[in-house]
C-alpha cells in the first residue's frame, strides 16, 4: 500500500514540490542510482567508444562527458563518413552555427513556443541538403517545443506540396528522438529574447535549452555526419552549456558563426585565443569566395 504523504506537506503546489524534491523524486530511478555513490560503481558502465558521430562532433558532444568519449581506433568501422561531404563551400560543412535575433511568438490555442523566422531559415536549409543529393530520409529536425515542431511540418509540406519530401523528412521534440540518430540533423532552439522569469518558467516545466544539459546533450549527440544549429546565440551564450559549446566550435574548431536576416551577433569585449568574437562571423550567404580563403574557415587558432 502506497501511503499519501500528509496533507500538511501537501498545503501548496510550492510545498509539495519540495517534498518531492527532498526524496528525489525530481529524477529519474536511473538517474538517481547514478548519483549515490553507493551504487553508481555496481550499476553502471559507461561505453566509451562512439560508432555514430564524425570525430568533430563527437568533440561537441564530449563536452558533456568531460572528454571520455572516443572513435572507434579504426575511423572506417564507424558508421559516420571521413570522405568529403557532398554540397558547396557552405552546404558540405559538417558543423555550422547559425545566429539569428527573429522574434519568438505564441499561439493562442497553446502555451507552447514558436519561431516564424527560424522556420524559414530551417526550410531553406533543408533545400539545400536536398539539392546536393541527401535523401530526405537522412534529414532530421529537432525543437524542444511542439508548436514548433508542428508548424516547421506545416512549411516542410507547403514547400514541397505533392513530392517525396514532403513525408519523408521527420520532424520531431527530441524526446520523441531519443535514442535514434540521423546521418544530418538540424537543430531548431526556438528562444530569443527570452526574459529571466520566461527561462525560469521554462525550467519549471523542464522545456526548452537553456539550463538543460541533459536535453542539450541528446540533441547534439543524434548526429552522423552533419549538425547544424540555428538559434539566438547571444541569449543561448548565456547558458553555460551552449557558451561552452561556442567557444569549443569557434576556438577549436575553426567555425565561423553564420548571421541570418541581417542580425549581427553580440560584440564580447573579450578576446578569444588571440581573436575578437566580432570578427568571428559572417553573412549566411557569405562573402565572396576570395574573401572567405580557401575553404570559408580557419579564422581561429587552436588554444593552447
Amino acid at each position: 500500500m502506497i501511503r499519501r504523504p500528509p496533507r500538511s506537506t501537501l498545503s501548496s503546489s510550492s510545498a509539495a514540490s519540495d517534498v518531492y524534491k527532498r526524496q528525489g523524486f525530481d529524477r529519474s530511478p536511473l538517474q538517481r542510482l547514478l548519483d549515490d555513490e553507493s551504487t553508481r560503481n555496481a550499476t553502471s558502465r559507461m561505453l566509451r567508444i562512439n560508432y555514430r558521430s564524425h570525430p568533430n562532433i563527437l568533440s561537441i558532444v564530449n563536452l558533456h562527458y568531460n572528454g571520455c568519449l572516443v572513435s572507434p581506433d579504426d575511423l572506417s568501422q564507424g558508421k559516420f563518413t571521413m570522405d568529403a561531404l557532398p554540397g558547396d563551400i557552405f552546404t558540405s560543412r559538417r558543423i555550422r552555427l547559425f545566429h539569428h535575433e527573429g522574434m519568438e511568438s505564441q499561439e493562442q490555442d497553446s502555451p507552447s513556443i514558436l519561431n516564424m523566422g527560424e522556420i524559414s531559415k530551417v526550410v531553406l536549409l533543408i533545400r539545400d541538403l536536398l539539392e546536393f543529393g541527401e535523401p530526405p530520409t537522412s534529414i532530421v529536425v529537432l525543437t524542444p517545443y511542439l508548436k514548433q515542431a508542428t508548424k516547421i511540418r506545416q512549411r516542410i509540406h507547403g514547400v514541397f506540396l505533392g513530392r517525396i519530401e514532403a513525408n519523408s523528412i521527420e520532424v520531431c521534440t527530441i524526446e520523441a528522438f531519443q535514442g535514434r540518430e540521423s546521418r544530418n540533423i538540424i537543430i531548431s532552439c526556438v528562444r530569443s529574447v527570452a526574459t529571466d522569469d520566461a527561462i525560469r518558467a521554462d525550467i519549471k516545466r523542464y522545456l526548452g535549452f537553456l539550463r538543460q544539459p541533459q536535453r542539450t546533450n541528446v540533441a547534439i549527440s543524434r548526429a552522423i555526419d552533419r549538425l547544424w544549429i540555428v538559434g539566438n546565440w547571444n541569449l543561448l551564450r548565456r547558458d553555460a552549456m551552449w557558451a561552452r559549446v561556442l567557444f569549443h566550435c569557434l576556438t577549436v574548431l575553426n567555425i565561423k558563426v553564420e548571421t541570418i536576416f541581417g542580425h549581427r551577433l553580440f560584440k564580447w569585449n573579450e578576446a578569444v585565443a588571440g581573436a575578437n568574437f566580432d570578427d568571428a562571423f559572417e553573412a549566411a550567404d557569405g562573402p565572396r569566395e576570395e574573401e572567405r580563403g580557401d575553404d570559408g574557415e580557419g579564422y581561429f587558432q587552436r588554444p593552447e
